[in-house]
């Protein structure tokens, strides 16, 4: 999608609404967990010192790391 304003106020409505739509779709790091967790038929454990894997803000925060979840 071209970016053809410096600012919001020099876009038109559908570009802004188009950008939304595109915001809104992406898929977020909390559902990526949810649909691997069904996948492998596993349940979310209570506390991070009770789970086989623990995904953290931390690790949320490192795109390679969430990359490899999504490849691997």
């Amino acid at each position: 999608m071209p970016f053809t304003a410096q600012n919001l106020q020099g876009l038109n409505t559908k570009t802004i609404e188009a950008l939304l739509n595109k915001l809104k779709a992406k898929l977020t790091i909390g559902k990526l967990l949810d649909l691997k967790a069904k996948a492998q038929h596993l349940t979310p454990a209570g506390s991070p010192e009770e789970a086989d894997e623990a995904y953290t803000y931390q690790w949320a925060l490192n795109p390679a790391e969430v990359t490899t979840l999504l490849n691997g």
